[in-house]
């Protein structure tokens, strides 16, 4: 039997899924942990602590990590980047979740160019939550590896079968 963790799914119930969530703001954190407990994730770890974060990461390998975004936790984005660079960490394609507070273009652009795999405002709901989760789960980003950026693929377009070298006019 190995360490392996069992691959993201979307025939997997939420409560097989390890999710970790950091938050600094421990009001917007309970809250998250509420709605996380009405779509029936149990094996959540939390913590407002960057440091603490990112030891849990390496340790504990989860499956989904949310970061919370918010004038009272401004280390979230340090932490993506950390998780996106660190060679050390194995999970390093961790899909993970940014719920923010306030989505402008220009938060919006520096959470996509960190790393983050999807991006929430908040408030959101436990249904809308449970919908983004199942999406980075079932829909898979290909992950980049290259010397200025380290992260999910950031470009969205569905491009239709025949684009590419072969595709006709």
């Amino acid at each position: 039997m190995t360490d392996e963790p069992e691959k993201p799914s979307p025939e997997r119930p939420f409560s097989d899924y390890k999710i970790h969530l950091f938050d600094g703001d421990q009001f917007e954190m309970g809250i998250t942990k509420q709605l996380l407990a009405a779509l029936d994730i149990k094996k959540l770890k939390s913590t407002g602590d960057k440091d603490e974060a990112s030891g849990n990461l390496s340790r504990n390998r989860p499956d989904i990590v949310i970061v919370g975004l918010s004038e009272k936790n401004n280390d979230a984005l340090d932490l993506i980047r950390q998780v996106r660079v660190e060679e050390k960490l194995e999970q390093r394609d961790v899909p993970i979740l940014l719920l923010m507070s306030e989505p402008t273009k220009e938060a919006i652009l520096a959470a996509r160019d960190a790393g983050a795999t999807e991006i929430a405002g908040r408030p959101i709901s436990a249904d809308a939550l449970g919908k983004r989760l199942r999406t980075m789960i079932s829909k898979p980003r290909d992950f980049v590896k290259a010397s200025a950026y380290t992260g999910p693929d950031r470009r969205r377009k569905d491009l239709p079968e025949n684009y590419g070298q072969d595709r006709r006019s």
